[in-house]
């Protein structure tokens, strides 16, 4: 494991994209991702359930953005009044559009 791979701080994920940037999340909010909660599962044995850090296939420009709505989903998904959740596709980047889609896809956010 070299210095990156470092466990991840307790209550917290630690993301790593393909071009080595790191974003830390709540795990809460990782777990609003499928394929994150199916990661962090004790029961399935991976090793990042227990390092809570995960390697992405992403660059970080796209894994910011899919982290940002991981975070805005685990804080306004279950707002009864939808009218109080601001707009996130404000939020996307034109350019980025078709890999946040392909990466959100992917990690069945």
């Amino acid at each position: 494991m070299d210095d990156t791979e470092e466990e991840g701080p307790s209550g917290w994920v630690k993301l790593i994209s393909e071009d080595g940037f790191t974003f830390i999340l709540p795990e809460k909010a990782a777990q609003t991702s499928g394929f994150f909660k199916s990661t962090l599962n004790s029961t399935v044995g991976f090793q990042e359930s227990e390092t809570k850090v995960i390697r992405c296939g992403e660059r970080a420009a796209v894994l910011e953005t899919v982290v940002e709505y991981l975070v805005f989903k685990a804080e306004f998904g279950n707002t009864a009044a939808k009218n109080a959740i601001p707009d996130f596709t404000k939020r996307i980047p034109a350019g980025l559009a078709l890999e946040i889609l392909m990466a959100a896809d992917f990690l069945d956010c």
